[in-house]
């Protein structure tokens, strides 16, 4: 088995992460366990940030929530300095409720409900990813009936498909790039 961060096996040949027994934390708080290499997490949160920094360039990492989210991940996440990126209403709350700045959050999420995005606006985080003309509308809507504004990016599929890990073919090629250039102006 290969082993990570601060995995090690003991002299009783018992796995350890981060010093502690995984055996011993089974017994006290009984299974299923997410146990979670805390310095392990630092390192990569550290190594991410590190490799994207150049100069005269603004770059930020964001976690992605889906891989794993609670209020101390938040809070970790927080400490090393990223963004987060949430998909739900769940992740948002969670993340709200952890001290989690709100202008450090994205929200992503291809089903966005008008609940989520009231949330989202109410809570003031940075930016929504907008995948489509009627969220696009809707998050629009809603920004003039509360008075608000918010940055968001738009998510773009131009169907491209890599085919045998090194040709790339050109899939419906207008449909999903174009449905972008015929929305109304005013919508954009």
């Amino acid at each position: 088995m290969k082993l990570f961060g601060t995995m090690a096996t003991n002299e009783t040949n018992q796995l350890e992460v981060g010093g502690c027994n995984v055996f011993q934390l089974a017994e006290k708080f009984d299974t299923p366990l997410y146990v979670v290499d805390v310095q392990h997490v630092r390192d990569n949160c550290t190594l991410f940030s590190q490799a994207f920094k150049k100069p005269g360039i603004d770059t930020e990492v964001i976690y992605a929530s889906k891989a794993f989210l609670n209020m101390a991940m938040c809070r970790l996440i927080q400490d090393a300095g990223l963004s987060l990126d949430v998909v739900s209403g769940g992740e948002l709350f969670t993340a709200i409720k952890a001290g989690f700045p709100a202008d450090r959050i994205y929200m992503h999420g291809n089903n966005k409900t008008t609940e989520e995005l009231l949330m989202a606006l109410d809570y003031g985080i940075k930016r929504i990813v907008v995948d489509n003309e009627h969220e696009l509308e809707l998050l629009s809507y809603l920004c003039d009936q509360l008075g608000k504004s918010i940055d968001i990016l738009l998510r773009v599929n131009p169907g491209i498909e890599a085919i045998h890990m090194s040709i790339f073919k050109l899939l419906k090629t207008i449909q999903n790039l174009g449905s972008l250039f015929t929305m109304k102006p005013s919508v954009i």
